[in-house]
């Protein structure tokens, strides 16, 4: 995402998938939360965001504090509850590194810690979040939204982000390692909720790799599981009809997928423009 933030918080879908990444706003990443806030998480309850309020934030980039006013017409009047994920733990990589001693090398054993969940695969570089209208997962549960985070600035920590991933998208068209994720997530909510809400429908949305990650990740549904997608919205990401294709897909299963998306592109970002000239789906404006 860029480094700047929203400047308001008018675009519900925009507000969610600005709120997946880090130093944001408002902040789904767990580790990005308050000591309370991960406790409500921890419980297994939701975690309520309230897009109508404005929220005053400190500005990573810029050092400075900023206040993002509250939108305004918001679906559910801007609240949305974010719920936990039961599957969420820790799990270690364990590392030999060579280092230099006075007999020539010692091999050092490090262990690094990752968080493995359902939509969660830090090792991977997978995030996604899940929020409900309504506190739990129930009959009266109308919408629920999952948020896919894309790719923040290239470092280390997430090298699987812009190699694995952006880069290899972006020569031969792959299907995403994160999307293969995102679909058995989207899978495992679509069975929750036509078991706990059957009226209710998910929407979907990302900014740059999470547009591509959304995008084929709805792609591996099957058509009866397509029924309980509302629309995917998506920010500033290249156009993913062509590695739909190599996939496997037909053109009257990608039809039915492109029909359900919804980009927001800027005409001078280059990430945005890719593939553009592959592009069947809806353009608003």
């Amino acid at each position: 995402m860029t480094n700047s933030n929203l400047k308001n918080s008018d675009n519900f879908y925009a507000d969610l998938a600005q709120s997946a990444y880090r130093g944001r706003p408002n902040l789904f990443t767990y580790e990005r939360l308050s000591k309370e806030e991960r406790k409500i998480l921890d419980s297994g309850e939701a975690l309520q965001f309230d897009f109508s309020k404005d929220i005053q934030s400190y500005n990573e980039i810029t050092k400075e504090l900023e206040i993002t006013p509250g939108g305004k017409h918001l679906p559910h009047n801007g609240r949305v509850y974010l719920q936990p994920d039961p599957e969420l733990r820790d799990t270690y990589k364990v590392a030999s590194i060579p280092v230099p001693d006075a007999n020539g090398m010692r091999q050092d054993i490090h262990h690094k810690r990752y968080q493995k969940g359902l939509l969660t695969d830090e090792k991977a570089g997978f995030n996604a979040y899940y929020l409900t209208d309504t506190p739990t997962l129930t009959k009266d549960t109308t919408k629920t939204y999952m948020a896919i985070r894309g790719s923040d600035a290239i470092s280390y920590e997430n090298w699987n982000d812009w190699i694995d991933n952006d880069a290899k998208f972006a020569l031969n068209h792959i299907h995403t390692p994160q999307a293969k994720l995102a679909t058995a997530g989207m899978k495992a909510k679509i069975a929750e909720m036509r078991e706990k809400a059957p009226q209710a429908t998910m929407d979907i949305t990302g900014h740059s790799l999470g547009t591509i990650v959304s995008a084929q990740g709805v792609a591996g549904l099957s058509d009866e599981e397509l029924e309980k997608i509302g629309k995917v919205v998506l920010f500033d990401g290249p156009d993913t009809t062509k590695s739909l294709k190599e996939m496997g897909l037909s053109d009257e299963k990608i039809k039915k997928i492109s029909e359900k998306i919804e980009y927001y592109v800027n005409p001078f970002d280059i990430v945005g423009m890719l593939n553009r000239q592959h592009t069947i789906t809806k353009l608003p404006g």
